[in-house]
């Protein structure tokens, strides 16, 4: 497709309409670019939990927690648990979650204050169970860690 939005007829070479699907001059079948493939960040890692939020919505928001660190921001280009920034002043690198291989799993906060049910976690962290409560700014996330 040229600058001024006209599509070339592979047949004939007259200009047609972007969006025209046949070639007005010779009725040839017009093709179209494919759409720019855009890279999406793959987690290869083995997955050892998830989080669900039900603050801000009735159906709930899940999050995935795989094994290693898993930092929790509002940084995309940070943050492996990606949480909007708007919802409580979640700061770029809130916090971090390391999930061991045997499942245990261990909360620090980094730029931000985590809360373990309801209680403040020190700058060197705590241990994180199943069914227990995180809260990362306004949202307050149910942790499932599988065994």
């Amino acid at each position: 497709m040229s600058k001024e939005g006209r599509t070339p007829c592979p047949e004939c070479g007259a200009t047609n309409r972007a969006r025209a699907l046949y070639c007005l001059a010779c009725g040839a079948k017009l093709t179209r670019p494919a759409p720019p493939v855009t890279q999406t960040r793959v987690d290869a890692r083995r997955l050892r939990g998830w989080m669900a939020c039900f603050d801000f919505d009735q159906t709930g928001e899940t999050f995935l927690l795989r094994e290693g660190q898993n930092v929790l921001g509002a940084e995309p280009r940070e943050a492996t648990v990606l949480l909007a920034a708007g919802q409580g002043q979640v700061a770029p690198r809130h916090g971090a979650l390391r999930v061991e291989p045997d499942g245990g799993a261990w909360a620090t906060p980094l730029d931000g204050e985590l809360r373990v049910n309801g209680e403040v976690l020190p700058r060197a962290g705590g241990p994180l169970r199943d069914g227990d409560t995180l809260s990362v700014g306004a949202y307050t996330l149910t942790v499932k860690l599988l065994s």
